[in-house]
Parts: structure tokens; C-alpha cells; sequence
């Protein structure tokens, strides 16, 4: 499984709690080595990029009103777990963030 395949999985896999906290998935941009994914919340933007090189995976919480960084995760994640890893720190964060 390559770094894009993964994070659809896990996209796919938290569907139905991901809308639950209101939040939009948007698949902005899409090649076959690279994904760009956007989350729309209603404090906060997300910015998911992922390449399939070196499992890389960057990201990117901003405040929707000011713009700034609240949270942050960038480079190479070496496997498919390393990526998983990765979006579930995001997706501790959205939880605190956004409960149900």
C-alpha cells in the first residue's frame, strides 16, 4: 500500500466520525505520485499533502479567521503504519478540537 492509498483508507475508514464533527473532505488535487486534501471545519482549515515518495506526508491546521498555524506535521513517514501514525495525531487533535 502506498502513502496515497493509505490516507484513503483512513479517510474512508473515519468517514462517518468525520462528518459527525461537521467536518468537510475535499480532494483538491490529484496525480499518480501526489494528493492534496482539504478539510474544512468551522474553526480551522486543513491542508493534507501526501506523496507515495518516502511515505511523505505534511500536515497543516490553520486558523480559518487569522490564518494562523495550530498545528503542524511534515516529512517523510517511511512507511504506510508511520503515515496512519501521522493522521491519527491529526485526528487526536480534531477530537479535542471538535467533540461530539
Amino acid at each position: 500500500m502506498n502513502a496515497i492509498s493509505t490516507v484513503d483508507s483512513w479517510l474512508a475508514t473515519h468517514a462517518n466520525a468525520i462528518a459527525e464533527r461537521g467536518v468537510e473532505v475535499h480532494q483538491e488535487s490529484r496525480t499518480e505520485s501526489l494528493a492534496g486534501i482539504w478539510l474544512y471545519c468551522s474553526k480551522h482549515l486543513v491542508d493534507i499533502s501526501v506523496w507515495n515518495h518516502a511515505y511523505c506526508l505534511d500536515i497543516l491546521v490553520l486558523d480559518a479567521d487569522d490564518g494562523t498555524q495550530v498545528f503542524s506535521r511534515a516529512g517523510s513517514c517511511q512507511t504506510a503504519e508511520g503515515v496512519t501514525q501521522r493522521l491519527e495525531e491529526l485526528w487526536s487533535w480534531v477530537i479535542a478540537e471538535y467533540p461530539t
